[in-house]
């Protein structure tokens, strides 16, 4: 790129701007092709410059005219319908944060909302918690005596405690409790 360029047009980043109310595009500087041919800037994210006019999304009438009723009731979307493939993936992925806490990490806050999804699930099928009830309440107890002893880092010891309240709503009968988004939050921080 020439210094001639990169007075007349920066190098930073602002290669388009869309306005959200009419959705057109316009070039803010014409791009930049070195000499192997690569353009010179390229989109590394996408940022919101101002709060979109609030419109209707109104679908195209052959669209509109080609959808159906939704499917509320379908043996798909029973609640235990995949409770035997979330079962084994919640022992397969349990097993993964066990083997961490015995490597002195302990940290499963990446692991959490992975882990809530797959309890959830098994959590709704009696069939699939009675089988795993006995070890996921092993389990929270074993991780609650670790953290009592304070040998978690903390962040860890979080998300190890977020694990046991969601066995103990499993435990309750209530796994509408089980939040895997509030962990996904949490693993954010």
């Amino acid at each position: 790129m020439t210094v001639d360029y990169q007075l007349k047009h920066g190098a930073g980043s602002h290669l388009v701007e869309f306005q959200l109310s009419s959705g057109r595009g316009s070039l803010l500087a014409d791009p930049f092709i070195n000499a192997q041919n690569s353009i010179e800037r390229s989109v590394s994210d996408t940022r919101w410059t101002d709060r979109s006019a609030l419109s209707p999304v109104v679908l195209h009438p052959d669209l509109d005219a080609a959808l159906c009723e939704p499917i509320l009731d379908h043996p798909a979307l029973a609640p235990d319908r995949w409770a035997d493939e979330a079962e084994r993936f919640l022992v397969n992925t349990l097993n993964t944060a066990i083997e961490r806490i015995k490597a002195a990490d302990g940290d499963l806050t990446d692991l959490m909302p992975e882990i809530l999804s797959y309890l959830s699930v098994v959590a709704s099928s009696p069939e699939a918690w009675e089988r795993q009830r006995e070890w996921l309440v092993g389990l929270r107890d074993t991780t609650s005596d670790i953290i009592a002893a304070g040998t978690l880092p903390e962040s860890s010891a979080s998300a190890w405690q977020l694990l046991g309240s969601a066995i103990q709503a499993a435990v309750s009968h209530r796994p509408d409790l089980i939040d895997p988004v509030a962990a996904l939050e949490a693993s954010i921080r």
